[in-house]
């Protein structure tokens, strides 16, 4: 005698590329590939997928994240792929080749425009050292306020600081992402639906949106958010606020699913400045996280050295990645990446309207 076993469920494209945390058009390429087991039947206009469950988890297993409690995502990916981006846990990042700077931040589709002319070697816009740092926010093992010692029973904690002045009407990038998922293609990952209580405020890059949590995609890549207008987190990562350094990211501009073009959340970032600031707010906790920009540059896409930025931190700090330079419409891909990293100078017990 033998047991029967029963067959996997039979998916669609769209029910595969959910589980997946993919698109559909993303499915239906890897298994043009032979990447992605499937059926197929011919429909009036093309074959018609039905891709096994178990087909499905082995891809979602076999690809998905290596990471660590609370750390950043690691990927096993070449800096020189085309991928969208994960970082490096802690001190590996001589043996994982990190991707984050290769995020295709441009559009879903691959129409949209890059800007300047051309890649250019590394130009470094403004970088502190370890003396130019606000001692306050440098380590976790100190309170920063009183100076004693953290413990178990004295967490660390920001000091307290005054809630920056701006201009609220010069703040014209990003928003609520009220628009809802309008980017697709293979970086995208599904993030209006996971929305935080956050928003973060630049002054120097006119940007005003709201925060959306980002996973990784099947190939442990940290993902783009599918709407141009927010930003996104890593939301396996550190939290505004926490000790680490929390990764963000945010599309330049962009070409949606209707072929409308326009400028991201991200397009005024070139114009931030060693020592502006950045804004993280908590609307729910009624507090505003202010960090200190301590260093901007642009770096090439295919930097071998771009995982420096990415490593896990005991400094309280944030690291915000975009695209810039010039777009290849064959590769899909801009020739730059926009580095940005702050450190938190404290904890504004307000909020702005």
């Amino acid at each position: 005698m033998h047991e029967e076993t029963s067959s996997p469920e039979q998916l669609t494209v769209r029910e595969a590329a959910a589980r997946l945390g993919v698109t559909s058009d993303d499915v239906t390429r890897w298994i043009e590939e032979g990447r992605l087991r499937s059926e197929s039947d011919v429909g009036p206009w093309g074959p018609i997928y039905r891709v096994p469950s178990d087909a499905v988890e082995t891809l979602r297993t076999a690809r998905g994240p290596h990471k660590s409690a609370r750390g950043l995502p690691a990927a096993t990916a070449k800096w020189a792929g085309r991928m969208v981006a994960a970082s490096v846990v802690g001190g590996l990042a001589a043996a994982i080749v990190a991707v984050l700077l290769l995020m295709v931040l441009y559009d879903g589709d691959g129409a949209g425009d890059g800007a300047g002319d051309g890649a250019t070697p590394s130009t470094i816009k403004g970088e502190a050292t370890a003396a130019t740092l606000p001692v306050v926010a440098q380590e976790r093992s100190s309170d920063a306020a009183t100076g004693v010692e953290a413990s178990a029973a004295t967490p660390w904690r920001p000091p307290i600081v005054a809630l920056p002045e701006f201009d609220v009407d010069a703040l014209i990038h990003g928003g609520s992402g009220e628009a809802g998922s309008n980017l697709r293609g293979s970086g995208i990952f599904p993030s209006v639906d996971n929305r935080t209580a956050w928003e973060v405020i630049i002054p120097a890059a006119k940007l005003r949106a709201d925060v959306v949590g980002l996973g990784v995609l099947p190939n442990g890549a940290f993902g783009a958010p599918d709407n141009p207008d927010v930003i996104g987190w890593w939301q396996d990562g550190p939290m505004p606020g926490e000790p680490g350094n929390v990764l963000l990211d945010g599309h330049r501009d962009y070409t949606d699913v209707d072929g409308n073009v326009g400028l991201g959340v991200a397009w005024a970032l070139p114009e931030v400045a060693l020592g502006d600031q950045i804004l993280v707010v908590d609307r729910e906790a009624g507090v505003t996280h202010v960090y200190l920009v301590t260093q901007t540059l642009s770096v090439p896409h295919d930097d071998p050295d771009g995982g420096r930025f990415l490593q896990s931190t005991t400094t309280s700090m944030l690291t915000l990645v975009t695209c810039e330079g010039s777009f290849d419409r064959a590769e899909r891909l801009y020739s730059e990446r926009r580095i940005v990293t702050a450190v938190l100078l404290g904890m504004a017990l307000d909020v702005p309207v």
